[in-house]
């Protein structure tokens, strides 16, 4: 994590979420700005976590650490888009208001058109406002 973020500039890395032992990596990606792909169930199903339940995502976010939340290979794991947010909600206790930056990042930090980043933001807000992400 550190050599790509170091050495390449990178803006987003896939993965990289042991950083949330490591204080000073931590302060890194915060203060470069650098964006952590996360899949909660391949780091579960690879040993990168005991458990779901474990998993350092919240913390990563509470740190202020940019992170978007994914699937990793779908035929590897069995995973989408939307079992990862429903794990990270039951699992990880996650509020709709942590997703929502999460989701935010995953569209901030792509290489999306302007146009589709803008939308997907005022989507997403929608979606907040409109108490459908409690329901």
């Amino acid at each position: 994590m550190r050599d790509a973020n170091r050495l390449l500039n990178a803006r987003r890395i896939a993965h990289g979420v042991l950083a949330a032992n490591d204080d000073e990596a931590l302060q890194e990606l915060v203060h470069d700005d650098t964006c952590l792909d996360v899949c909660v169930s391949s780091n579960y199903l690879l040993n990168v976590v005991p458990s779901p339940a474990t998993h350092p995502l919240p913390k990563l976010c509470q740190r202020g650490v940019a992170c978007s939340i994914n699937s990793d290979d779908a035929l590897l794991f069995g995973s989408t888009l939307l079992s990862e947010f429903e794990m990270c909600r039951k699992e990880l206790k996650m509020s709709d208001e942590v997703l929502a930056i999460c989701a935010r990042s995953s569209f901030r930090y792509s290489c999306s058109p302007k146009a589709v980043v803008e939308k997907a933001l005022v989507d997403i807000e929608a979606w907040l406002e409109d108490g459908v992400a409690d329901k």
